[in-house]
């Protein structure tokens, strides 16, 4: 995956989609009937053709180059046969990797079956690779593009980045008290803006690319994720799954007592004051204290490894919650109120 950041304001002045800052120039690949590797280079390769140094192909071992002499973009897309323009290089249709390379350009792919380093699974059938941009902006307001492979049912499928074929998702998230729990946002990948929010149900249902896929949910307003799931996804397929999230929210008056109960005396406290805190089953392990607000916002964290003191000093008047957690275990979650 390649990663290139711009200001948004920026991405707007020279207009995104009329003229990307970041084209794909693969549009997509696939296996044909001899297991000979098939490219099929875009419009946008057609800058790429001025270059006297030609293009750069790799199997991940060896390298060749192959000098693209078409510079008219309504000439394309071209397809060329690797075991023809680059005969030294060798691609194993089950498992193997890909990539071309000019200058600062950098397209690459790998596949197989191990989710923790290949994009997608091997072809089936009439099946394609291709390449498509994602956008998400961070924190300050700065666009990142993010340049992806995905599998596609055939490559009349597959037009410049986009493509008809996904596969749908579907989630079901409760409690364990069997309860729907509504507004939690799903995160894909590393994007920083959510994917999807369950519904009032519970459920999220989306269309997703059909790539190794790596979500998360969190609890709203929530810094942590409570599910997460990994797999791959292939073309036309439906994914279903039931998360069962320990989880009634801290706010929540329900909450059951738990095996460990956190003891904070005062519950009441003026700030500046001194909040002590025990764990009434006298947990003995070494766990984590984490601070919120009623919004559900980390504040701060603690280490806990017995009886301990927290200050309020900083803490404006409000509602706040403590929690015990080991690793992912959440062991007891307890309110205080700091007055003025």
């Amino acid at each position: 995956m390649k990663k290139l950041v711009f200001p948004l304001f920026l991405l707007f002045i020279l207009g995104l989609t009329a003229n990307p800052i970041d084209p794909t120039y693969i549009r997509q690949i696939w296996f044909n009937e001899n297991s000979e590797l098939i490219v099929q280079f875009g419009p946008h390769a057609s800058y790429l053709a001025s270059s006297e140094d030609g293009v750069t192909f790799s199997d991940g071992t060896n390298s060749e180059v192959f000098i693209l002499t078409e510079t008219n973009h309504e000439n394309y897309p071209l397809e060329y046969n690797l075991a023809e323009i680059a005969p030294h290089l060798t691609f194993d249709p089950e498992n193997g990797y890909f990539s071309m390379s000019q200058d600062y350009v950098l397209e690459e792919l790998h596949w197989g079956n191990n989710p923790y380093i290949c994009d997608v699974t091997p072809l089936i059938g009439s099946q394609t690779y291709y390449q498509y941009l994602e956008l998400d902006i961070d924190e300050w307001g700065y666009t990142i593009i993010y340049k992806h492979w995905a599998k596609s049912n055939c490559a009349d499928d597959v037009q410049d980045t986009g493509c008809e074929t996904g596969s749908y998702l579907n989630i079901s998230l409760r409690n364990l008290q069997n309860e729907p729990l509504s507004g939690f946002p799903m995160y894909f990948d590393n994007l920083n803006w959510p994917y999807a929010y369950s519904d009032e149900e519970g459920m999220i249902n989306c269309w997703i690319r059909s790539r190794r896929t790596v979500l998360n949910i969190y609890a709203p307003g929530g810094s942590e994720s409570l599910y997460s799931k990994m797999f791959m996804a292939e073309p036309s397929e439906i994914y279903d799954y039931d998360a069962i999230i320990d989880y009634t929210g801290i706010d929540d008056p329900t909450v059951p007592v738990a095996a460990w109960q956190l003891s904070l005396k005062p519950s009441v406290i003026h700030a500046g004051k001194t909040l002590q805190v025990d764990c009434s089953d006298g947990f003995g392990g070494s766990a984590t204290l984490k601070l919120y607000d009623i919004k559900g916002r980390q504040l701060d964290q603690y280490q806990y490894t017995g009886a301990m003191q927290v200050p309020t000093q900083k803490l404006p008047a409000g509602i706040y919650f403590l929690r015990l957690q080991n690793g992912s275990n959440i062991l007891d979650t307890q309110r205080f109120i700091v007055l003025k």
